[in-house]
């Protein structure tokens, strides 16, 4: 799929990582990986991104915690299921390193284990106190995703309409949700929501010539156009470099 969005001119060129917030053996229960999954984007803002990075042609220009700032519009991260958590870790513990987000079927445990699900409305007031605190706090968007049919979809929906409700800090712009009619909890939806997700981070260059769009304007015909509702339903009320976390991905564009 990767490479042929890429041929395709759908999204610019990229670079895809795909680490894991395990380590060694994976936990008995899920669950227990919570420490794992909020530990992760620290480690890969320390670690991993300043040795991908460096190794190559990105537009990081130094491997430093400046150097990673000035390039987080370059740079997205995302995961499916506890990887959807560590996405949430990502946009509170790490948001001025990273501009985009994919969480998929995974909501935010910031305030303890599935307090997305259960502490909604509290979640949405933390997360929007973090964005509101931050220099970035219009220059980001989140992108989460779930099948209807999927044992997480609640946990992430219910979250996802508390954010809405916070306007000012949640918009259109800085957030969407979609939603594949009987898409359960497993990989396959995810190879789905990835292909819609990219071209949304990342415009190629055969796409700025063909159709300029701006951000805002792109995101308002993606939900307009009859095919994007064909793929993927968008609930409007909720609404370069990958990283896939378990599936989990961290995604750094690239130059030529």
């Amino acid at each position: 799929m990767l490479d042929h969005i890429f041929e395709n001119g759908e999204a610019a060129p990229t670079i895809v990582v795909s680490p894991s917030y395990n380590y060694g053996q994976p936990t008995a229960n899920y669950a227990d990986a919570d420490p794992y999954c909020k530990a992760l984007p620290t480690e890969l803002v320390n670690d991993l991104i300043p040795v991908v990075e460096s190794r190559y042609r990105t537009f990081l220009t130094s491997p430093d915690i400046a150097g990673i700032e000035a390039s987080r519009d370059h740079r997205a991260i995302g995961g499916f299921s506890m990887g959807g958590v560590t996405t949430w870790y990502a946009l509170a513990e790490t948001l001025g390193c990273f501009r985009y987000f994919l969480p998929m079927s995974g909501d935010c445990w910031s305030l303890g284990r599935f307090a997305g699900m259960n502490r909604p409305r509290e979640t949405a007031r933390y997360l929007a106190e973090i964005v509101g605190q931050s220099p970035y706090r219009d220059a980001f968007y989140i992108w989460a995703a779930s099948g209807t049919s999927d044992s997480a979809y609640r946990e992430i929906l219910v979250q996802i309409e508390a954010m809405a409700n916070l306007q000012d800090r949640f918009g259109l712009s800085q957030m969407t949700f979609h939603e594949k009619d009987g898409a359960r909890h497993e990989f396959s939806p995810t190879v789905e929501y990835v292909y819609n997700a990219l071209p949304f981070f990342f415009l190629s260059e055969h796409t700025v010539q063909d159709a300029p769009y701006t951000r805002t304007s792109r995101l308002k015909q993606g939900i307009s156009e009859e095919c994007a509702r064909n793929k993927l339903h968008i609930c409007n009320i909720c609404v370069k470099y990958f990283l896939w976390i378990g599936g989990f991905i961290l995604k750094f564009d690239t130059f030529l």
